[in-house]
């Protein structure tokens, strides 16, 4: 209960790269392919076989799409994409998922003359590797933190301290590469524009690595994943107290590097929460 629409039209990638929470890689990637949940086609099919009119005949309930097949539709897609995940990475095409597909909904709807029961469960991005470059396979948590046998077994909070011990310890959120040989493009990207700004002969530069930042409460134009986690913001500043900053700190700061200076061109968050509180 899958289907696929192939976006070959660049306006139309353009559009998508705006709507999807303005990623403009994806109006640059060569092949990108939605995923639907597609009730649609059965329930016309239905229709075409008469099942309606022998539903009436024999006085029983003719029930369209429901949540069910929606999830169940869901699951088919996601099992297509991943299919395609895999076969294009044994063929040295990497991909990136584009969870946004979902949100604005309704513009994509239109954008891609969706009917009523179909649903963009996921967007996939295809492009090759830049040359010599092939993405390392990334650290796991333990299995014995996500198999269960026979029934499921709940975390205890040591458990879950265990758990995230390690993925805390060596989380850097601010994702720069000063090397500019690491795993992750973007960590590269930034570490490059790092490394170049320094290079240039202003009197005083400073690259500021803020990691995790809090908006302030009530600011309209925020970035909505991070309106939808803020509430977690006490749980994470105490897991990783390193790596989260506030925006009222994070603007102080920057204030003070041009009235005070500091004596680091880096800034990671600790210094800027310093640098924020002096």
């Amino acid at each position: 209960m899958y289907s696929m629409i192939i976006v070959s039209d660049q306006d139309l990638k353009q559009r998508l790269s705006e709507t999807c929470d303005d990623q403009p890689f994806i109006a640059k990637a060569p092949l990108v392919i939605v995923f639907l949940a597609d009730l649609q086609r059965w329930y016309d099919y239905y229709h075409d076989l008469g099942v309606a009119d022998f539903c009436i005949e024999r006085e029983r309930e003719f029930s369209g799409p429901d949540e069910a097949g929606l999830l169940l539709a869901s699951c088919d897609a996601l099992i297509a994409a991943q299919n395609a995940v895999i076969s294009a990475e044994a063929l040295g095409i990497g991909s990136c998922y584009i969870g946004d597909i979902m949100e604005n909904y309704e513009i994509h709807k239109e954008l891609l003359n969706l009917p009523p029961y179909v649903f963009p469960i996921t967007m996939l991005c295809f492009g090759y590797y830049p040359e010599g470059e092939r993405p390392k396979p990334r650290d796991r948590f333990d299995s014995k933190y996500i198999v269960s046998e026979n029934k499921y077994q709940r975390l205890t909070e040591k458990d879950r301290k265990a758990m995230f011990a390690a993925r805390a310890e060596g989380f850097n959120p601010n994702g720069t590469d000063s090397t500019e040989r690491g795993r992750s493009m973007w960590a590269r990207v930034k570490g490059r524009t790092e490394n170049d700004l320094l290079r240039l002969p202003f009197k005083r530069a400073y690259m500021f690595r803020p990691g995790y930042i809090h908006p302030t409460k009530g600011l309209k134009r925020t970035n909505k994943y991070y309106r939808a986690i803020s509430w977690l913001y006490p749980v994470v500043k105490h897991l990783i107290p390193n790596h989260t900053i506030s925006m009222r700190e994070l603007g102080i700061a920057m204030i003070h590097t041009v009235n005070k200076g500091y004596d680091k061109s880096i800034l990671e968050c600790k210094d800027i929460a310093k640098l924020a509180n002096t």
